[in-house]
């Protein structure tokens, strides 16, 4: 007679632990996939962020825009003598209150 090797028959309450273990490894990576730090709610928030940060950056940019102008205002090519008595008078704080000043 040839010996032949038995195989132990798993019991079915190791199969049971096996199956909850691996549904709460599921769940576990489950809910990183949504919530952790690279989750799809942080790359949601991430864009968002981007998003406004996108508009801050327009809004910065034409804000320079605007200081470039008075700068190239007060060149001596294009000197405007409204705006650099209106800068001197504002820097030396000389504007008296009931005093306006009336650029063109």
């Amino acid at each position: 007679m040839s010996m032949l090797t038995r195989h132990k028959r798993r019991s079915r309450r190791s199969l049971y632990v096996f199956r909850a273990a691996m549904v709460l490894f599921g769940l576990y990576f489950a809910y990183h996939a949504f919530h952790g730090d690279h989750g799809l709610i942080a790359h949601a928030e991430v864009q968002q962020r981007v998003s406004a940060l996108e508009a801050q950056k327009l809004n910065l940019e034409a804000r320079k825009g605007a200081l470039e102008a008075r700068v190239a205002a007060l060149r001596d090519s294009g000197l405007d003598g409204d705006l650099v008595d209106e800068r001197a008078r504002s820097t030396l704080g000389l504007i008296h209150r009931s005093e306006r000043i009336v650029l063109h």
